[in-house]
Order: structure tokens, then C-alpha cells, then sequence
């Protein structure tokens, strides 16, 4: 069977409710939540792509080539890069075909989760620069407090440094002391 015709069958099973429906009920703030964890840039086309995973997983394109995988690697790797090269082909397929309404759907959501994601980016960055700016020193209890919140200044004062905080009694001295 060519490949063209095994396309075709995987395209008439499909529902296309499935494929046009927007993740997340087109709700950006949970879609760029998922993106955030990926560390992915979204796209209409990958947004599409996505469906078509979950459509190919409810109809079970995957299962029927892992029965396969017991034979040998060889064919493990074929068969996963079969999935994958069907997936892309029906990608590509439906992308082309799908109303530029529909995708503009899609496109638009996906840069909708871009935003947000990159605004929260943003806000990350200033915050972490807020923070390196603070210069008020912190009013600790004792000298491992201190150290650690506003920097240990001294390593050669035995008495004050942080290694005379952690390191057993009899180990302090310069670095080359250490086994």
C-alpha cells in the first residue's frame, strides 16, 4: 500500500470536529501555561499538528505499528518515524486545505499564548534585576545568616569566614587543605 493511499485511509477516518477544534476551549492563559512548560514557541500549524496526535492516538495510528516493534530495532525506528512522517503529511494536508478562517483561529491563539508567555518573560526578567539591585543590607541573627544573605566579605578572617561556619573544627586554612 503507498503511502499516499495509507494518507487518504488516516484522512477518512478522522474527525475533523477534532482536528478545527481550538485547545483549551481557545483559552490563551491555559495554553500558554502548557507552552511554558515545553519551553516551546506556539504556531497555528503546531496547534493543528497537536490534534492530529490525539486524533491518530484515538484511532490508534501508533498501536498498530508498535505491534510491530517486537520484531526487531530496526523496524521500532521505522515504524516511529512512519507515525511521525503520516503525522506530518496530514499536517501539512489539512493546513492546506483548512479555510483561512480557520487557520487564522489557530494562528491566532497561538500568538495570543506567545504574549502572554513573553509579557511573563518580561516581568521575570525586571523582577530578577530588582533583586540583584537590592542593596539594603538584611538584619540577621548570626554570622552564617549574614554571610549568606548579604554576601560573606572576609575569607581570610578564620574567625568570621564562611568556612568557619560549616567545616569541622581543625579543617579551616587555606583551600589546599581540603583531602
Amino acid at each position: 500500500m503507498s503511502t499516499q493511499s495509507k494518507l487518504n485511509n488516516f484522512l477518512n477516518l478522522m474527525d475533523y470536529e477534532n482536528i478545527h477544534r481550538l485547545p483549551y476551549n481557545n483559552n490563551a492563559q491555559i495554553l500558554a501555561a502548557h507552552a511554558r512548560n515545553s519551553r516551546k514557541r506556539l504556531t497555528g500549524r503546531g496547534l493543528i499538528k497537536q490534534n492530529i496526535k490525539r486524533e491518530a492516538h484515538r484511532l490508534q495510528l501508533y498501536k498498530t505499528h508498535r505491534l510491530q516493534l517486537y520484531k526487531a530495532r530496526r523496524l521500532q525506528l521505522y515504524s516511529r518515524l512512519y507515525s511521525r512522517h503520516m503525522i506530518n503529511l496530514a499536517t501539512n494536508h489539512i493546513w492546506e486545505h483548512s479555510t483561512s478562517f480557520q487557520r487564522n483561529q489557530f494562528i491566532n491563539l497561538a500568538n495570543n499564548a506567545n504574549n502572554i508567555n513573553n509579557i511573563r518573560l518580561t516581568d521575570n526578567v525586571s523582577t530578577i534585576d530588582r533583586i540583584a539591585r537590592i542593596t539594603t543590607r538584611q538584619i540577621t541573627n548570626n554570622t552564617l545568616e549574614n554571610d549568606f544573605f548579604n554576601g560573606a566579605g572576609n575569607f581570610n578572617d578564620n574567625n568570621n569566614s564562611l568556612e568557619s561556619l560549616i567545616l569541622p573544627a581543625g579543617c579551616l586554612g587555606s583551600s589546599s587543605s581540603f583531602p
